[in-house]
């Protein structure tokens, strides 16, 4: 055992690492879904979560089962230092993977959220030139007026 003291200098920043993870998921979210599918894949993200949440902890009792109590541990504590040595390795080697299609995911969201916007005549560029080349006082059609023009 590394002692209290020890224990403590590795447990309590990772503690407030570990807040950081769910809060940088959530934002990966909004940033690589679209408006429309946002729903369904928070509902996803929350359905995996809540999975996780009792699937993990029927897991780490049968790891309980795979070790033995001896002198100097219970296999209570072995189970959950594989679970942890299995658990936290392989959750950072997924999150790590997000690297590799992050701004991929990033860029198709925001074009495909552009081009709903333009189809919409939401688009402010869009909308903005067709004002202008209509010139002063036409009227314009009106899913092509500015936002401030309404």
């Amino acid at each position: 055992p590394l002692g209290f003291g020890l224990t403590s200098l590795f447990v309590i920043p990772a503690g407030f690492l570990l807040g950081l993870a769910s809060n940088a998921t959530k934002v990966f979210m909004v940033n690589v879904t679209t408006p429309e599918t946002r729903g369904t894949a928070f509902s996803l993200l929350n359905l995996s979560d809540d999975l996780g949440k009792g699937a993990g902890v029927f897991v780490l009792a049968r790891f309980f089962t795979l070790f033995e109590d001896t002198a100097d541990s219970t296999a209570r504590a072995k189970g959950m230092a594989a679970g942890f040595l299995i658990g936290w390795p392989l959750c950072g080697i997924l999150i790590g993977l997000i690297s590799f299609s992050l701004t991929r995911d990033y860029e198709a969201a925001q074009v495909a959220v552009r081009h709903n916007l333009g189809v919409n005549g939401l688009d402010p560029e869009r909308n903005q030139s067709s004002v202008e080349s209509a010139g002063e006082g036409a009227e314009v059609e009106p899913s092509v007026r500015h936002a401030d023009e309404y």
